[in-house]
């Protein structure tokens, strides 16, 4: 039996000595996990990285949810070992060991994908994990219902808008909105996938069903800010992530958004699901990727 694991979310504590940390191995896991998170408002890091001296190392921090070991020794063999629940359930422990600060460094740079692969689908399970035993039903069933799609949705998100093809789900508290929007269109051509088309349908939707606080104003993508786009697997279905900003024409609003675009197959339609978060005095990062982990969760009904 092992105790819960603790930590904020999006927190990772290094743990290396010190003289490394404040050189290149240092340097390459900061450029690595503290990069600019994509298409945010304002700069946030991909993770917090919080440094700890091996001494320092035991009692609760041995808990934390995201850990990450360098071990740099001449005779250390050279390697990247992932693992689960070592000292804690829900815990992600990295070792990455090296023969020298330099050769770590490399170490580090090489297998950045991978290292942040791995904190990123933990963070991610952790979510879907505890949103799958808090699961609006009533939502669930008329998502499915109305689009033929199953999405996991958790108790504190409500219904905002229904239309033809489309519906609009989001959670509101008095500082915060993260919303999720769902629609599909015909498939015509490949044309679909191009970010000019996809920008351009996303605004006629949301024109027509995302209206702003003011009269006549409704939610738009900024065309000003370069939108981040990255072809993935999305539940074995090719699909176009795309991050941008989106604001409220007519209004003061705006915030990060997240879409997803696939291909139905046997629906032969366009599928996108997206998402967005406005919380003007907070950061984003962390509500950004609870709405992603429900993204995630998407399936096409079987007929």
């Amino acid at each position: 039996m092992l105790p819960t694991s603790t930590g904020k979310a999006g927190e990772i504590i290094v743990v290396i000595a010190q003289n490394h940390w404040e050189s290149k191995p240092g340097d390459a896991i900061r450029k690595v996990l503290a990069q600019p998170y994509a298409a945010l408002p304002q700069e946030e890091p991909l993770f917090d990285v919080v440094n700890v001296k091996k001494a320092g190392f035991k009692g609760i921090l041995t808990r934390h949810r995201n850990i990450l070991i360098l071990e740099i020794g001449s005779s250390t063999p050279e390697s990247m070992i992932m693992k689960k629940d070592v000292w804690a359930n829900g815990q992600i422990a990295v070792t990455l060991s090296a023969a020298n600060g330099s050769d770590a460094a490399k170490l580090i740079l090489s297998k950045s994908a991978k290292l942040i692969s791995h904190f990123t689908d933990a963070e991610r399970y952790r979510l879907m994990k505890g949103y799958s035993k808090i699961k609006n039903k009533k939502v669930i069933d008329e998502i499915e219902k109305k689009l033929q799609v199953r999405l996991s949705i958790p108790k504190d998100y409500k219904i905002a808008t229904v239309a033809k093809e489309f519906m609009w789900i989001r959670k509101e508290t008095r500082e915060t909105s993260q919303g999720i929007l769902i629609y599909g269109y015909p498939y015509i051509d490949k044309k679909a996938f191009s970010i000019e088309n996809i920008i351009h349908i996303r605004d006629s939707v949301t024109h027509a069903n995302v209206p702003g606080s003011r009269a006549g104003s409704f939610m738009k993508v900024v065309k000003e800010y370069p939108p981040v786009v990255s072809e993935v697997d999305f539940n074995n279905n090719y699909a176009l992530e795309v991050r941008g900003l989106w604001d409220v024409e007519g209004d003061f609003m705006g915030g990060p958004y997240l879409s997803y675009t696939m291909l139905d197959v046997e629906g032969q339609r366009v599928f996108c699901a997206e998402a967005y978060v406005y919380a003007p005095k907070f950061n984003k990062r962390n509500y950004l990727r609870q709405l992603e982990a429900i993204l995630l969760t998407l399936k096409f009904t079987e007929k």
